[in-house]
């Protein structure tokens, strides 16, 4: 029996330029931490006997 679920999760920043960083919001790196999260779900929280996936399919 599987199953699919679906979840967006949006994130606004704006970009900046290499010359002046501070005036950035680095949404990027948020967005990597957020997939970096997503994929300790499975290793912290699912028993190694059980089948899940977690995928990220866009970026």
């Amino acid at each position: 029996m599987a199953s699919a679920d679906t979840a967006y999760i949006i994130i606004e920043g704006c970009g900046g330029h290499g010359a002046i960083p501070e005036k950035e919001t680095d949404s990027i790196i948020a967005a990597s931490s957020i997939v970096m999260a997503l994929q300790t779900i499975i290793s912290r929280n699912v028993s190694p006997l059980d089948t899940t996936v977690v995928t990220v399919g866009l970026f």
